[in-house]
């Protein structure tokens, strides 16, 4: 769907659901009298391998807010095969006079700027990756800390090698994760690491 003329767009995606293979809209969506008048925009979903999506679909809810359960309603369908969980706004194009929805056009607006620019909020996103990026650094110092050799004379030293040039594939199956431990340098400066280690692990290490 082209997003460049705002009643282009709502021509097509008023009633778009009605067309969906993949994915089976829920019970809101079926039982509403006017729900041709309506749209679904998924946007993000438990598969994702980035928060922006997510962070996106968070901000447009908030800019949408005093239209909830009015003329936009926050689903969750599953697909079909998978059940994968697709988070998404069902969203209403048209009133009954034919003009379009003050809903729609702040929907429509938004859609835009992410074209031109991907992230709607830039402060929330990268709170978000950091909040991740802590979460996946957690998870790693456990895999690693249980596999890792006793004799090894420096664990700060061993662990920032690891992570920084192990791939470790089993670590990706094991957390689901697409991504290599290698990435996770990319989160945190040494004294941040140190830090870390010290508190979760009560573990001092030696001034060099």
């Amino acid at each position: 769907m082209s997003l460049d003329d705002l009643d282009d767009f709502a021509k097509e995606f008023a009633g778009n659901w009605q067309k969906f293979s993949y994915y089976g809209p829920s019970a809101l969506v079926s039982q509403m009298p006017d729900g041709h008048l309506y749209g679904i925009w998924y946007g993000w979903n438990e598969a994702d391998d980035d928060c922006l999506n997510e962070c996106n679909y968070n901000h447009i809810v908030k800019e949408l807010k005093r239209y909830i359960n009015k003329t936009v309603f926050e689903i969750c369908d599953r697909h079909w095969c998978g059940g994968i969980r697709m988070y998404g706004l069902f969203v209403k194009v048209y009133n009954k006079n034919g003009t379009h929805t003050a809903a729609y056009k702040i929907f429509h607006d938004l859609l835009e700027r992410m074209k031109d620019y991907p992230i709607l909020d830039e402060e929330a996103y990268w709170q978000m990756e950091e909040e991740i990026g802590w979460s996946k650094l957690h998870d790693a110092v456990d895999w690693i800390l249980g596999r890792i050799d006793d004799n090894f004379d420096n664990l700060h030293d061993s662990l920032k090698k690891i992570l920084i040039e192990h791939t470790a594939n089993e670590f990706a199956e094991e957390y689901q994760q697409r991504s290599s431990i290698s990435e996770l340098a990319h989160y945190f400066p040494d004294d941040e690491f140190t830090k870390f280690i010290e508190k979760k692990f009560d573990y001092k290490f030696e001034k060099k």
